[in-house]
């Protein structure tokens, strides 16, 4: 196992009571990945990826307004290019480019052919449940335990939430449900009040609160509140690997984007997630 110490050493530390971060995740992108392994930066390369999910969808809603504030893997031009050469037939050997979004593209633009007096809303929702599913398959097959189950937690958290309102208004579930394991399956099928899971998963009952909250912006803190929870218990004895790295950007990424938000109100939900769960990482005495 890669031992990245010093890059882990090197990192600025995340100040919840600034107005901006000390660093960013474009600067992570600059001083990281250049000096990892390749498979440990196809890993720490995922965070980015769903910013380039984000261009992939507004490129074939026909949004052409570029959001400043992603940081995506790729440039958007190149992006459009790889969409139109899909969209012609081109082969996936032709790319370079992650695999779930070729598998994607191809699926989009024959369901497109087969449903053309689909309204652009549809296919907006279609796009966005079949992207999720193909970056969730993607993500939570990686060669790397805590990365695989990081996602795998975040799908799970994702699915009960969508599940709740699936019920909730009586739509079908088959489309809202991304993913087909155990999980995704028993929210697809099953009729309980719970989906058999209440003791198969130990946030089940935070993710049942979270979903009873109104408040919008609440619910959005309350959800990144469980998800960095989740990274605290589960990296604690992950000091310089790259595990830490992946850590490091993911609670990056929750921080800017309440800062990004509102300078005001996300340095409040911020200060607040990390006055509930900040926890300093006490290296064993013995560690070495």
């Amino acid at each position: 196992m890669k031992d990245y110490h010093f890059l882990v050493a090197g990192l600025a530390q995340i100040n919840m009571e600034e107005s901006k971060l000390p660093y960013t995740v474009q600067q992570f992108k600059e001083d990281v990945l250049p000096f990892v392994t390749e498979k440990d930066r196809k890993l720490l390369e995922l965070p980015y990826l769903q910013y380039d999910n984000l261009n992939i969808l507004d490129i074939l809603a026909g949004n052409t307004n570029i959001d400043e504030n992603r940081c995506p893997l790729y440039e958007r031009t190149d992006i459009e290019d790889f969409i139109q050469s899909v969209e012609r037939g081109a082969e996936a050997r032709d790319f370079d480019y992650p695999m779930y979004m070729f598998s994607f593209l191809t699926e989009y633009f024959e369901h497109v052919s087969q449903n053309q007096h689909a309204t652009p809303a549809e296919l907006g929702v279609y796009a966005r449940n079949e992207l999720n599913r193909f970056y969730y398959d993607y993500a939570c097959s990686v060669n790397n335990r805590f990365v695989r189950e990081w996602y795998s937690f975040n799908m799970n958290v994702k699915n009960l939430l969508s599940a709740c309102t699936v019920r909730k208004y009586a739509l079908k579930a088959d489309n809202a449900i991304i993913g087909d394991d155990a999980v995704a399956r028993a929210l697809r099928t099953s009729g309980s009040r719970d989906w058999g899971l209440s003791m198969e998963l130990d946030y089940f009952d935070d993710v049942m609160r979270i979903d009873q909250e109104q408040d919008l912006t609440r619910k959005e803190k309350m959800i990144d509140t469980l998800k960095w929870n989740w990274l605290e218990e589960n990296s604690f004895f992950n000091y310089f690997t790259v595990e830490a790295l992946f850590v490091f950007i993911s609670k990056l990424e929750i921080v800017n984007r309440w800062i990004k938000l509102d300078a005001e109100l996300g340095n409040r939900m911020l200060r607040s997630i990390i006055a509930d769960f900040k926890a300093d990482v006490n290296v064993p005495q013995n560690f070495e």
